[in-house]
């Protein structure tokens, strides 16, 4: 029961401890969690109603209003209690505009990407009503669960969005006057103040630049133990090829030279092309959500 007391012009309202309660949890409910777990160079943010920027570090967490900053030669990396995860690259500016869940049980996840570059894995989306969203000068960029992609806001207002080739699922763009669907391994370009192009393939030269310039940490460690288990691989080859005399023993040698040259994917099979090189063996990269 609200008790009313008036005392001159102060009015006095005594609200139940269980409905403050119940509100603060509620509050607390709706909200989502964001942290950093990959920082580097100069990184900062601002957060609502304040106008010093504080630097951001591992384990710095994130909340609905703030605006993030990266300078030359900078990224961060953040996850989100939905399971997404976010890169944004060098001298880029971000505002999390929502970050929240919503009462059926999904969240909305909305970005202004003003200037630079973002990469986004995002989680499937629990229901109808959950949104992520980035939005740029020249396009809004919506998905419902895909492989990682990468958007990139230019100066002059101009969208790049890439869609990399992985498993099922769609980035579409929102122009000022059409959307267009990506397929995975397909991209798109927004002029300032335009429209999507038709979608088109994205080159090889151009993925690997992406993943060159801006990967996630989990990406990073998968292409690290790749690479090892290949160093492993090829010296285990080196080291199994016992060392034998030519002397009376040239097609001997000359066999397993060709398997091991095979096994570099060097070997010429008198077409007049090279084979491509593989590793054999097997890498397993476990993900815990």
């Amino acid at each position: 029961m609200n008790i009313n007391k008036t005392e001159g012009r102060i009015t006095i309202v005594a609200v139940p401890v269980a409905v403050v309660a119940f509100a603060v949890f509620s509050i607390a409910a709706s909200r989502i969690g964001a942290t950093a777990i990959v920082v580097k160079g100069h990184v900062g943010v601002t957060s609502t109603g304040e106008t010093e920027q504080r630097r951001v570090r591992v384990g710095t967490g994130f909340s609905e209003g703030d605006t993030v900053r990266t300078e030359v030669e900078s990224m961060v990396e953040i996850v989100f209690d939905t399971g997404h995860t976010v890169a944004l690259g060098e001298k880029s500016n971000v505002v999390i505009q929502a970050m929240s869940k919503t009462r059926g049980g999904g969240s909305r996840s909305i970005f202004g990407l003003s200037v630079g570059s973002m990469k986004s894995l995002v989680r499937k989306l629990r229901s109808k009503d959950s949104r992520f969203e980035i939005h740029t000068k020249s396009a809004v960029v919506k998905v419902r669960g895909t492989p990682p992609f990468y958007v990139k806001a230019g100066e002059d207002g101009s969208t790049d969005v890439d869609l990399t080739p992985g498993e099922r699922g769609k980035v579409c763009v929102d122009g000022a006057n059409r959307q267009v669907c990506l397929d995975p391994g397909y991209r798109t370009t927004v002029g300032p103040d335009g429209d999507p192009a038709e979608p088109f393939a994205i080159s090889a030269d151009r993925l690997d630049a992406l993943n060159r310039a801006l990967s996630f940490s989990s990406e990073k460690k998968a292409a690290t133990d790749a690479q090892t288990g290949a160093l492993v691989n090829h010296l285990a080859r080196k080291l199994s090829v016992p060392t034998v005399s030519r002397s009376g023993n040239d097609s001997f040698y000359e066999n397993l030279e060709n398997q091991y040259d095979i096994g570099r994917g060097m070997h010429d099979d008198n077409s007049g092309s090279t084979a491509d090189p593989y590793v054999s063996g097997s890498i397993i990269i476990n993900t815990t959500h």
